[in-house]
């Protein structure tokens, strides 16, 4: 119990560790329990953490908060975040919260970028003077920051960070996920040559992601760096949206490479369309699973045979009129007649097809 953590393997006797701890008296396995239970699951003996801590609860002294406390510091090392959560707001409820519960919480919270109610932060704002130069301290800042962001306060979160100094990574994960646009925005966009932050891979790609989506893909290109053909798929796939927000249609279609999900399909298309390549656009549209929006290009080929036999109406019945073949009529009476026959039946072509064009806005 002196030290840290257990030693990994087998020269610790876990069995016999947790057999002389059954053995102790109420008031000491309710005293070291807890420290026990949480090295055990640090060693993934989650079934001897599971024996200390029954052992604890059945201690006449034992709180409902405590054994809650073992329960979602457990249910978290196994990766059950939901049952973590309901555990660590149980040990909270139950009379006054401890540091180490709300530490639990917020990280049940955190996993799943589950909103939290302000209420948790003010809480850790609290314990933080107390513990400002304890062990906990740096775990309580990470908790206080991310109970922030989770709470809707993103702006208060990385106003924390910039006045003590200390960096969260994590905060991004929740800013990238729960910050409303204003708030992501602002930290978000970096000033000309600004590292990015520090933070995980699939962190920058969702940041980047949602600034694609913005519309803003130097921003997030910035987050990205460079990006090749032998990147991971969901890297090549952000940064060749951004390349095409950015213009620049040939570093998309090569970003993409061979990538033929449906989405990027419909991302070579638009590429495509950019380049002016209509017709590989359209057959790559197909291939998206996009047949409407195929359709849409068959008028930009002007083969206006094909667009009256493969074209939906309006578009067919307009082709059809730049396809009739001129009468074989002979004296003018009969040419003027037919002129303006086919010119009644172009406008009113025109006109079923320009109805279906919405009207732009004022």
């Amino acid at each position: 119990l002196a030290q840290d953590r257990l030693p990994p393997g087998p020269q610790v006797n876990v069995a016999a560790i947790v057999r002389s701890f059954v053995a102790l008296p109420p008031h000491l396995r309710r005293q070291i329990g807890p420290g026990l239970a949480e090295k055990l699951l640090q060693r993934g003996d989650a079934d001897f953490a599971r024996i200390v801590r029954d052992a604890i609860q059945r201690s006449p002294d034992s709180t409902v908060a405590e054994v809650a406390l073992l329960d979602a510091k457990a249910e978290l090392q196994a990766d059950r975040n939901t049952s973590a959560r309901a555990f660590a707001e149980t040990s909270v409820a139950e009379g006054s919260p401890s540091v180490e519960a709300l530490l639990a919480l917020v990280e049940a919270h955190f996993r799943d970028a589950e909103p939290l109610t302000p209420e948790t932060a003010t809480a850790l704002l609290a314990f933080q003077r107390e513990v400002a130069a304890g062990p906990e301290a740096p775990a309580l800042h990470r908790a206080l920051v991310l109970a922030l962001a989770l709470s809707d306060q993103t702006s208060a979160a990385f106003a924390v960070v910039e006045e003590t100094g200390l960096d969260v990574p994590d905060l991004w994960q929740v800013a990238g996920q729960r910050a409303n646009d204003d708030d992501f925005l602002r930290q978000a966009v970096l000033a000309p040559n600004q590292p990015p932050p520090s933070v995980k891979a699939e962190v920058a790609l969702t940041v980047a992601t949602r600034l694609v989506g913005l519309g803003f893909p130097d921003a997030a290109m910035a987050w990205l760096g460079p990006v090749t053909e032998t990147d991971p798929d969901p890297a090549r796939r952000v940064a060749a949206q951004a390349e095409l927000l950015r213009g620049d249609a040939r570093a998309t279609l090569a970003l993409l490479g061979a990538l033929d999900a449906p989405e990027d399909q419909a991302l070579r298309a638009r590429a495509l369309v950019q380049l002016g390549r209509i017709e590989p656009a359209r057959l790559a549209y197909e291939a998206a699973g996009l047949p409407e929006e195929a359709a849409r290009l068959l008028p930009w080929e002007a083969d206006w045979s094909r667009l009256q036999d493969e074209g939906s109406a309006p578009w067919s019945v307009a082709a059809s009129v730049a396809t009739v073949p001129p009468r074989d009529e002979t004296g003018p009476l009969a040419r003027g007649t037919a002129l303006v026959e086919e010119s009644a039946a172009a406008r009113a072509a025109l006109d079923a097809l320009l109805s279906t064009v919405q009207a732009p806005s004022p």
